[in-house]
């Protein structure tokens, strides 16, 4: 039994540190899919159907990849003062 416990702490353990990570390309999806929602509401407010579309499907995918980039610096800033 005391094998069993140990290995159910290093699954647990391994489970907490990626935890973190599984999020985060879901997290890039719906920023996307966030601004062109945004972009396809204001094309139909206003009629100019696709400007707004493609102005904010690349405007989400840079608030994407920099909420990202901003994601993993931090939880490797955290790692590395957790290491220390």
């Amino acid at each position: 039994m005391g094998l069993k416990k140990k290995s159910d702490k290093k699954a647990a353990a391994a489970y907490a540190e990626v935890g973190p990570y599984a999020s985060l390309g879901i997290q890039f999806a719906v920023t996307i899919l966030l601004f062109l929602a945004v972009g396809w509401w204001l094309d139909g407010e206003l009629g100019t159907t696709p400007l707004f579309i493609l102005l904010g499907t690349p405007l989400g995918a840079v608030a994407g990849f920099y909420k990202l980039y901003r994601t993993l610096m931090d939880l490797d800033e955290k790692r590395k003062e957790e290491s220390r």
